[in-house]
């Protein structure tokens, strides 16, 4: 496995993976849209816009192994102006191939933004997850995080 910088010939690669991701949260949150350009508009949304701001510090890397792409992960240095003034490492997106859960991949991401975070003297790393999804609430909880804020949802019947 290498884990290397993501580069504009990954694009379709990552919007595969994304479209994974968001296809396994199908479940979880059955108002999440299935639509195939979901992934696409997401990432122009997001990842380009930030990618495009020389304001915006972030990470964007890759783990490939045998030259197809198995996970990534994308970060963003940021203040939580909020809750605390400190500065926080805020990861957009991270995921790994089906096939390639349980080999270390997510660990290896999650080292490289801790990694991120240490080079700019930050101490705290925020994510978002599913409550629902409990293999990575569990994996999340074994790297040390914890819960610190409850997004709760009312379904209104129609």
């Amino acid at each position: 496995m290498k884990i290397r910088p993501y580069v504009d010939e990954d694009r379709n690669e990552v919007l595969s993976l994304h479209h994974e991701l968001h296809s396994f949260e199908w479940p979880l949150r059955s108002l999440r849209s299935r639509s195939p350009s979901l992934s696409k508009e997401y990432f122009e949304k997001e990842y380009d816009d930030i990618m495009a701001d020389e304001d915006c510090d972030w990470m964007f890397i890759v783990a490939e192994d045998h030259g197809s792409l198995i996970g990534y992960v994308f970060c963003l240095a940021d203040k939580e102006l909020l809750d605390d003034p400190r500065e926080q490492v805020h990861v957009l997106d991270i995921m790994v191939t089906e096939d390639a859960r349980g080999e270390g991949v997510g660990r290896t991401l999650m080292n490289a933004v801790e990694e991120f975070a240490s080079d700019r003297g930050i101490t705290r790393i925020t994510l978002d997850v599913l409550s629902a999804n409990e293999r990575a609430v569990g994996f999340y909880k074994k790297l040390g995080f914890e819960t610190a804020v409850f997004t709760m949802q009312m379904i209104m019947p129609t």
